[in-house]
């Protein structure tokens, strides 16, 4: 079954309903037409327009028309999306979370970029009831984005992450960061070599932490950066390790 455009421009309307359930149910809808075959015409080109790319200006109508193609209108839908998870419904950021996780195979670059940008500073300073939600999201979007735009974006995530894990000594913002980090290196870490060095150091001073879920997961990354490091950095790397293992080991024969 196809979807069209006229289909795409009602819900949109309703993604800003002053009314919580209405704006749950179009978003929820939009994730169903958006995994069906998608027609997409001048009539959403006539209800919006972009002033700048992959804004929403005039929301929700425009007499004005612009020439968009498939990806610019997706773009628009996008960005709808991505206001959602600024709504004061719960459920609503639920429901948007999804809906982006569908949206990310079919965007630009940029959007996905924009994407998990959003979701990533949501994780770091959202509402802690939804980071579940937050973090399932980008670990999806890590899973099923396509590689060529997955690398373009890995960069400057894993520089948030590594924000996040360093400044935040929050249990859960520490745990998913790690854990987001860890799936990030293992689909993508050959992409940015340039922040290996950084992410070993910071992992090596987090492996003190006295809290043993984040040695556990401190470990489980360091696991995914080998695989993707240079010989140099991972022989660096175990010496580093065997040091602190003899270190633990003169300790505690002192100690008997």
């Amino acid at each position: 079954m196809k979807s069209n455009t006229s289909t795409f421009v009602a819900l949109l309307e309703k993604t800003t309903d002053f009314d919580k359930d209405e704006r749950y149910m179009a978003t929820s809808d939009l994730c169903n037409e958006l995994q069906k075959d998608v027609e997409l015409g001048p009539d959403l080109e006539r209800k919006y327009v972009v002033v700048s790319p992959f804004s929403l200006a005039a929301f929700p109508r425009s007499i004005r028309t612009s020439c968009m193609d498939s990806s610019t209108i997706y773009g628009i839908i996008c960005a709808a999306v991505l206001k959602q998870l600024d709504d004061k419904s719960n459920d609503v950021q639920s429901i948007a979370v999804k809906c982006l996780g569908i949206l990310v195979t079919k965007v630009q670059e940029k959007q996905v970029g924009d994407i998990c940008e959003k979701l990533c500073d949501l994780i770091l300073n959202g509402k802690p009831e939804l980071r579940d939600i937050y973090s399932i999201g980008l670990k999806t979007i890590l899973t099923d984005v396509s590689t060529k735009t997955g690398a373009s974006v890995s960069t400057a995530l894993c520089g948030r992450l590594l924000i996040g894990i360093a400044q935040y000594a929050d249990q859960a913002v520490k745990s998913d960061t790690l854990d987001i980090l860890t799936e990030l290196l293992k689909r993508f870490g050959h992409d940015f070599p340039s922040e290996h060095v950084s992410i070993m150091d910071l992992l090596l001073k987090e492996l003190k932490d006295d809290r043993a879920f984040v040695r556990k997961r401190v470990t489980s990354c360091l696991g995914a950066l080998g695989v993707v490091a240079t010989d140099a950095l991972l022989h660096r790397l175990v010496d580093h390790l065997l040091g602190d293992v003899k270190q633990a080991s003169a300790a505690s024969s002192s100690d008997s």
